[in-house]
């Protein structure tokens, strides 16, 4: 009878444990670290999609340099309308404002889009298959592909930076480019890194090339972060500002060509796939363990649950 009654204190400890766990199913999410998690892939199979840029209501403009088009879409996909014009071969697209700008590679112009219609932006440099444009304010900048330079207006003073070659400050086929924190943000491609200049052409960070990169053909630039797209290794490398590797997408991509953050999302444009990759910001999985009592999910150096102390053997990953 001792060694019973004794077992069964055992037992109602290890039951008000349970219980207790159990009773606690809410999941503090205060600190979970975050992290970009893969949604859904929509198919764009009759479409060549080089980049991407929002439109108003929620909608997107893609670049179509195979049909030498643009095409508006919806969240889920739908094709809402086809613009073509003087198109040929757009490439990387801007908005500015209710302006979508586009960087005309066929045809070595550059054209602003706006109510149906498609007009030239004067340039006194000639281009020689612009790929990437952007502006900001009265300022705008370009990717000149095959002329090796980044070409940067603003008003009526027009200048010229970069020539080819892989030192710091060189580019080699340059194909896209932002303007972020009164700074200019290159996709060098075929040097496989972002090169960051300030705008009067003076080089300040080199990112990415720690990663090996194979054709870093987009760059996309917030507040906090910076995105590139290895094209060749079909993945997204996501980046702070200072140039520290925070997360690496290779998953549910095909050759990505452009990446864009709107409404808390992360799209992707894939040109081999020929589908947009959507990812969303919420709590990180990967390299994380869940404890079953759904207690804070420790990182993977921790052997036990730091709240209810269960070993992380029985934890699923």
């Amino acid at each position: 009878m001792k060694y019973t009654i004794h077992s069964l204190l055992v037992l109602c400890s290890v039951f008000i444990v349970f219980v207790s766990c159990k009773n606690n199913t809410k999941t503090d999410t205060t600190n979970m670290p975050k992290e970009w998690n893969f949604v859904k892939n929509i198919p764009l199979d009759s479409f060549g999609i080089i980049s991407i840029a929002q439109a108003e209501n929620a909608h997107f403009w893609l670049s179509d340099a195979d049909n030498n088009q643009l095409v508006l879409i919806d969240k889920e996909g739908k094709v809402l309308d086809t613009k073509i014009d003087d198109f040929d071969r757009p490439m990387h697209i801007s908005k500015n404002g209710n302006a979508l700008l586009i960087a005309n590679y066929g045809s070595d112009n550059l054209l602003s889009f706006q109510n149906g219609k498609a007009e030239k932006i004067n340039f006194s440099e000639k281009f020689d298959a612009p790929s990437g444009i952007d502006q900001n304010g009265d300022k705008i900048v370009v990717a000149d592909f095959y002329n090796h330079r980044i070409v940067y207006k603003q008003r009526d003073k027009t200048t010229a930076f970069g020539k080819k070659g892989n030192a710091t400050g060189e580019l080699t086929y340059p194909t896209d480019v932002q303007f972020a924190n009164e700074k200019i943000y290159v996709a060098d491609a075929y040097n496989h890194r972002i090169q960051v200049f300030d705008l009067a052409g003076k080089h300040l960070q080199t990112i990415g090339e720690a990663e090996k990169m194979n054709a870093t053909t987009g760059v996309f630039v917030n507040d906090k972060n910076v995105f590139a797209t290895d094209f060749e290794n079909s993945r997204i490398l996501i980046y702070d500002l200072e140039g520290k590797l925070i997360q690496e997408i290779k998953e549910h991509l095909d050759k990505p060509t452009d990446v864009l953050v709107a409404d808390n999302q992360l799209f992707i444009t894939n040109y081999h796939g020929r589908f947009l990759s959507i990812f969303d910001y919420s709590i990180a999985t990967a390299g994380y363990y869940v404890c079953p009592m759904n207690c804070f999910p420790p990182d993977k150096k921790d052997e036990k649950c730091p709240k209810c102390g269960m070993d992380k053997k029985a934890f699923k990953q």
